[in-house]
C-alpha cells in the first residue's frame, strides 16, 4: 500500500530496487523566517489597530459633545442658571468647554474639546458642536442640533 505524503519526495534512481526518499521539509536556513516576517509586520498591524481605535474614540467623543451641546441648549432655553448648564454638560462630557450666547428669543450653545486618544495626541484636532433652541414661551426656532466638525 502506498501512502502519499506531501513532505516526502522520491528521487529518481537508475539502479534497480527501491528509490531513495528525501525529506521536503524546509532547510535549516529557512527556520525562523515566519517569525522574522511576523516581527516586521507586527508594528504596522499595531499602528493600523491604534488608528482604528482612535477613530472610534474620536467619533464617540463627537457624539457625546453633540449630546452635551443639545442638553445645554435645552437647559438654557428653560431658563436654567449657567452653573446648572455647565453641570449638565459635565455630566455628559467632562472634558467639554461650553459657551452660551443669547440672541433675542434664541439660545446658542457651543461646546468644544480636544480629540481624545492617539488621534488627538498626533493631530491636535479640536472637536466642536453647536445647538440652538428657542427660549421657552417664545415664538421662533425649534430645538435643533447643528452638524459639528473637527479642525486641525
Amino acid at each position: 500500500m502506498r501512502i502519499y505524503s506531501p513532505w516526502r519526495v522520491r528521487e529518481p534512481s537508475s539502479a534497480p530496487g527501491p528509490s531513495k526518499i528525501r525529506s521536503a521539509d524546509p532547510s535549516d536556513a529557512e527556520h525562523g523566517a515566519v517569525t522574522a516576517e511576523f516581527a516586521v509586520v507586527l508594528p504596522g498591524v499595531t499602528l493600523v489597530l491604534a488608528l482604528c481605535l482612535g477613530a472610534v474614540a474620536t467619533g464617540a467623543a463627537q457624539v457625546r459633545l453633540e449630546d452635551a451641546a443639545r442638553a445645554a441648549a435645552r437647559a438654557a432655553a428653560r431658563g436654567d442658571t449657567e452653573a446648572s448648564i455647565h453641570t449638565a454638560v459635565s455630566q455628559t462630557d467632562r472634558d467639554a468647554a461650553v459657551s452660551i450666547a443669547r440672541e433675542g428669543n434664541t439660545v446658542r450653545v457651543s461646546a468644544e474639546r480636544k480629540a481624545p486618544g492617539v488621534i488627538g495626541a498626533t493631530t491636535g484636532w479640536t472637536l466642536r458642536a453647536q445647538a440652538t433652541a428657542s427660549v421657552e414661551g417664545s415664538e421662533g426656532l425649534q430645538d435643533t442640533g447643528e452638524a459639528a466638525h473637527h479642525e486641525e
